[in-house]
């Protein structure tokens, strides 16, 4: 994201994001929050013992997605054999569990 660095009266810096405009930038930022959101699931069903348990709870091979409509950036998660979610990008080899959209 774009910023402006300002500094506030005691000269501390503020930075402020500054507005995107572009929708291939808007498509860009959310791509990569999603890549970023995919990651995180990962790595925290790997380590944390909370998340781990909700896990258990789903199906073998569970598969699920979180996509922008129409034809928006998107991800998709799957349970693996560890019992631990694993990040499979932006299209699901199969047809997921669950899918979640959201429009813009």
């Amino acid at each position: 994201m774009m910023s402006s660095n300002l500094k506030n009266r005691a000269g501390a810096r503020l930075t402020m994001p500054l507005p995107i405009n572009s929708l291939a930038a808007k498509r860009a930022y959310v791509s990569m929050m999603m890549n970023v959101i995919g990651r995180a699931l990962e790595a925290a069903s790997q380590e944390d013992e909370v998340i781990r348990k909700e896990i258990a709870a789903f199906p073998e091979q569970f598969l699920f997605e979180m996509k922008i409509l129409p034809n928006g950036p998107s991800l998709a998660m799957a349970k693996n054999d560890r019992g631990e979610l694993e990040f499979l990008g932006p299209q699901p080899s199969r047809k997921p569990e669950l899918a979640s959209s959201s429009s813009t």
